[in-house]
């Protein structure tokens, strides 16, 4: 019963490593080899390629060779691709690619002569277990003076974010299909790099493995002389396609950090109005922005008057594609702020993109809107803090609409709006977003009661809500020269009615005092300086019942 039970287990555990070895090779691997008369070594390659075993099927592409290099590959087990006369390195890869079968593809050299089976193994590996996009090889040699002498600095200058790799002329590559079939095969000694800086263009991921010391023919000065021509031309050519060129010139660099710059503050500008960020967070976005274009446009004065030149201290990547993303950046929040504004009522669409209106005063910076409002029960309208800045209401007034009387309150949210339905549907206020013009335009000519305690009287005011806002006097109440209440209002023909206990209805149009149970009343109307919606009620309705809280004889006019 045991070594049933063991035995069991074992089959099981088989299976499911069968399975995971199974799910490690999901992807069919291709060796694409590359030759030109290359009858001495080719043989011996097609043998390493095949005893790899994650190594599907092998292809010998015969670049128009004059010696037996199709006879010997065959003879080895490959699958022989045959151009007719010779058309260069980069074509006779292109040509592996596309009569290969494989989702992963390996690209080795026909002329190594200790090639082994670990070799061609280690570079395809970190591809099948998802490491990498693309893998080259670089190994230990003698060779390697083009590599120094051309591609090593140009890559530096132009591309820093693959000068790290020690042999990008490698010739050993294994990459998927899906990205190969992305980038453009230079027909000559070219490709190599070329698909390296087209796979970093594409954001491909790309790492670098060790396959040990090889050995091949050392190649004579003029073929090398061929081969930095046609590497530097391949380098120059990818540099010009992708913005490099001018990018790294110092003068291209100051104008694209200008253009950053601007772009940054274009965006911070764009989320103040259009989005609910916070406003430190956009003010800081747009000071940044203020801040590099000045520095860049310092930098482009100096460079174009050849004063100073600055060495490279970004990535030439953010160079190329800093400014672009900021641009776009913009364009999706114009985009959202359009399309959240859109409103389809019965056969009609709406686009009203609701802006927050920026206020500056003398001791701070603010927003306000858009507005959101939404339908509450009870008898209580509840208004964020904005909202009864937009209004000039306070927590406490009460509104009366058609004898109906709703206390204001103070909402938990700046721009929220919480009516009654009942209220909001005679008004006219849908749910939703609002501007603040749509909401006085709602609140217009509804009643504001408001009652106001200084230390000594007591002020009940009552007002109309007006639609616009009004220029606006202050009404001070003041008990034996001590200021008790001021209130902020929109006199009507330059004047207001007040109820004074004790004495009477009184036309107020600059300053009265009155002398009330041995206490000097003061009741003065100056210049607010600013905008009210509060506006005084039709003469001869008074604004202000004012009433001393110790009791009054009749009053003395001074």
């Amino acid at each position: 019963m045991l070594d049933g039970g063991l035995t069991s287990l074992l089959l099981l555990l088989m299976i499911l490593r069968r399975r995971r070895g199974k799910g490690r090779r999901e992807w069919k691997v291709s060796v694409v080899i590359p030759a030109y008369n290359e009858e001495k070594t080719v043989g011996r390659v097609v043998r390493a390629a095949r005893r790899v075993p994650v190594v599907d099927e092998v292809i010998v592409v015969d670049d128009g060779s004059e010696d037996r290099t199709a006879e010997r590959a065959r003879e080895a087990g490959a699958r022989v691709v045959s151009h007719p006369e010779n058309r260069g390195k980069g074509e006779a890869m292109r040509t592996g690619l596309e009569h290969s079968n494989g989702d992963v593809i390996a690209f080795v050299d026909a002329d190594i002569e200790n090639i082994r089976p670990e070799m061609i193994e280690k570079m395809i590996r970190p591809v099948l277990r998802g490491e990498a996009d693309l893998v080259k090889t670089k190994f230990r040699r003698k060779a390697g003076r083009v590599t120094l002498l051309t591609a090593k600095p140009l890559l530096r200058f132009f591309f820093p974010e693959v000068s790290e790799l020690e042999q990008p002329l490698s010739g050993q590559i294994c990459a998927k299909r899906e990205l190969l079939e992305r980038v453009e095969f230079e027909p000559d000694y070219g490709v190599d790099i070329g698909i390296i800086l087209d796979a970093v263009a594409l954001g491909a991921r790309i790492k670098e493995v060790d396959i040990g010391e090889i050995k091949h023919e050392m190649q004579p000065l003029e073929r090398l002389h061929r081969m930095a021509l046609q590497v530097v031309r391949t380098i120059l050519d990818r540099a010009h396609r992708y913005g490099r060129i001018v990018l790294r010139w110092n003068v291209g660099k100051a104008l694209n950090r200008v253009n950053l710059g601007l772009s940054l503050v274009a965006l911070g500008l764009a989320a103040l109005f259009y989005t609910n960020l916070p406003l430190p967070l956009v003010l800081s976005l747009v000071i940044l922005g203020l801040g590099v274009a000045f520095a860049s446009l310092v930098d482009l004065v100096r460079e174009l008057l050849r004063i100073q030149r600055r060495r490279r201290t970004l990535r030439p990547f953010l160079y190329m594609h800093a400014s672009v993303i900021m641009s776009l950046s913009v364009v999706a929040v114009l985009v959202g702020a359009m399309l959240s504004s859109i409103q389809v009522t019965g056969s009609k669409v709406e686009v009203n993109p609701l802006p927050r209106k920026v206020i500056w005063g003398h001791r701070e910076v603010k927003t306000e809107g858009p507005y959101l409002v939404r339908y509450g029960g009870g008898g209580d309208i509840l208004l964020g803090d904005n909202v009864l800045h937009v209004l000039n209401l306070e927590p406490g007034d009460r509104v009366i609409y058609q004898r109906s009387e709703f206390t204001v309150k103070r909402a938990p949210r700046d721009n929220l709006v919480i009516i009654p339905q009942s209220l909001a549907r005679q008004l006219g206020l849908k749910q939703g977003k609002a501007t603040d013009s749509e909401l006085r335009l709602a609140f217009r000519n509804l009643t504001v009661n408001r009652e106001l305690k200084g230390q000594d009287v007591t002020v009940r005011v009552s007002a109309v809500l007006s639609a616009t806002a009004n220029p606006a006097k202050a009404l001070v109440v003041s008990v034996d020269g001590r200021p008790e209440v001021r209130i902020p209002v929109a006199p009507r023909n330059g004047r207001v009615y007040v109820y004074v206990s004790g004495y009477g209805l009184i036309r107020l149009e600059r300053e009265r005092v009155l002398y009330l149970y041995g206490h000097q009343v003061n009741l003065r109307l100056e210049d607010a300086g600013t905008e009210t919606l509060l506006l005084s009620p039709p003469e001869p309705t008074p604004l202000a019942i004012i009433e001393l809280k110790t009791p009054s004889p009749r009053a003395v006019v001074g």
